[in-house]
């Protein structure tokens, strides 16, 4: 009779409180505020130098990333003369070109710098599925993206993003390292691709 109020309790509790199993290697929602460095974007207003090389063409300028509202963001990359190369819209789900120059109009630019940037002006989805794998002086988040995933890596505490990696476990198409300074504590932005020579640099010169 014991047994049986038990496991019937056990049931109730299970009807009662479907949400409140937690899968192995996963995180509750509390994460989500414990850790502002990766689910918050990493850069909100500020204006950086930048550089950029794809293949054998260059493009230098200033960059300048402003929060338009709560949750979206522009970036707009421009010579310091004001002739504009691109202005990007990001909100936490969504990526659109407000303008961009004929030249570099085409799709897989468009992909590679919405995709490059939007680790930058958008966090993570708060409710995409993730885990966390183990690391003794690290906060590493892996978040699937395509065939691969997103892994986001802050210091143990969780204040500071370091880098953001994309790929695969053993392989890594993308990297982006974060080195401390400036007035937001991202002084410098190194965004290389693995298996294209595309580079992407960015030094900060102010916050707006």
């Amino acid at each position: 009779m014991a047994i049986s109020r038990t496991l019937c309790s056990l049931l109730l509790i299970s009807l009662l409180l479907p949400g409140c199993y937690v899968a192995k290697g996963t995180k509750a929602l509390d994460i989500f505020t414990n850790c502002p460095a990766v689910f918050t974007p990493a850069v909100r207003t500020a204006r950086y130098t930048t550089q950029i090389d794809f293949y054998r063409k260059h493009l230098s300028g200033l960059m300048v990333f402003k929060a338009t509202g709560d949750s979206t963001e522009r970036v707009v990359f421009m010579t310091e003369t004001g002739f504009k190369f691109f202005d990007l819209e990001f909100t936490p789900h969504t990526a659109s070109v407000r303008y961009i120059i004929p030249s570099l109009n085409k799709k897989i630019i468009v992909n590679m710098l919405t995709r490059d940037l939007g680790y930058l002006a958008a966090a993570p989805p708060e409710n995409s599925a993730h885990d966390q794998p183990k690391s003794d002086n690290n906060t590493i988040f892996k978040f699937p993206r395509g065939k691969g995933y997103d892994y986001y890596v802050a210091d143990k505490q969780c204040n500071r993003l370091q880098r953001i990696e994309s790929g695969t476990d053993s392989k890594k198409s993308l990297v982006i390292d974060f080195a401390d300074g400036g007035e937001s504590g991202l002084g410098t932005i190194n965004i290389a691709h693995q298996n294209i020579k595309l580079t992407i640099f960015l030094r900060q010169i102010s916050t707006l």
